[in-house]
């Protein structure tokens, strides 16, 4: 049989040949024949024993990058919630301020109300005096 009558893309495919127009070595036929997938094998793991390492190192990294990307999460939503603390607290001091700032201005207001009254008064209290 020749190559050209032959479908290696589907056996690659199916992980019955290495390579377009390559068959597996005996040993690795033999690492196929042992439950090795074929991606493995083409990556030079040829038992099944180096394949469950594979397999342990990559669940293992997988776990490791896992709790990397949590950590990350966590110390960016504690960076955010001290942002919002401290703009919070920001915006408290600043509504605070504009409170007193009224206030003075409220007290400022009765005390002139309170000097246009009494002059007022006076002014009342001379007229009636004249009279």
């Amino acid at each position: 049989m020749s190559n050209q009558t032959v479908d290696w893309a589907k056996l690659v495919a199916q992980g019955r040949a290495k390579a377009w127009g390559v068959a597996w070595t005996d040993e690795e036929a033999a690492a196929r024949a042992a439950g090795v997938p074929a991606d493995f094998v083409r990556a030079g793991i040829l038992t099944k024993e180096d394949y469950e390492k594979e397999l342990n190192a990559a669940a293992e990294k997988a776990e490791a990058d896992i709790k990397e990307a949590e950590e990350k999460k966590k110390k960016e939503a504690e960076k955010a919630a001290a942002k919002a603390e401290k703009e919070a607290e920001k915006a408290e001091a600043e509504a605070k301020k504009a409170a007193e700032k009224a206030e003075a201005e409220a007290k400022k207001e009765a005390e002139k109300q309170a000097k246009e009254e009494a002059d007022r008064e006076a002014a009342e209290k001379a007229a009636a005096d004249k009279k």
